[in-house]
């Protein structure tokens, strides 16, 4: 019985792939997101920052929550932020929101960055001229959970 060896392959024939193309983010608006929506990508403008909870833990470090009134030209809706995400929002500041999701509180939608989301200024030369639709406030809205086998 002959044993055979299998030897790695030589560096002239290492195949060598280009790397993976970048796509371009694609932004939806705020009035198509529903209760389930994760993933999605926004330019919204900052219309109110409220503080929810701001205290000390065990440990010494702060714990804080802000919830964010954002806005597009279809709505509005709240922006639930944590710890370093709330410098980042003043009032009339326009942002990009990438990777977010909606969490539901209480029955209402709540706008939330996702572990590997990002939170960036828009530049005031690169900032949408568009009108905030203050009238449609998308977290107002209650849903409810129905039992589609009754």
């Amino acid at each position: 019985m002959t044993s055979q060896v299998a030897s790695a392959p030589s560096s002239s024939s290492t195949v060598v792939r280009p790397a993976p193309q970048k796509t371009k983010p694609t932004y939806v608006k705020l009035d198509s997101l529903q209760p389930d929506s994760r993933g999605d990508n926004l330019v919204v403008k900052v219309l109110e920052v409220k503080m929810v909870l701001e205290r000390t833990k065990f440990d010494g470090s702060k714990a804080k929550i802000a919830e964010v009134l954002v806005g597009d030209s279809t709505g509005t809706m709240i922006l639930a932020l944590r710890h370093e995400q709330i410098p980042l929002c003043e009032v009339g500041r326009w942002l990009t929101l990438r990777n977010t999701r909606v969490d539901m509180l209480g029955g209402h939608m709540r706008l939330v960055i996702d572990r590997w989301g990002l939170i960036e200024p828009i530049p005031q030369a690169q900032q949408p001229n568009e009108q905030i639709n203050t009238a449609n406030a998308l977290s107002d809205t209650e849903f409810e959970l129905v039992d589609q086998d009754a």
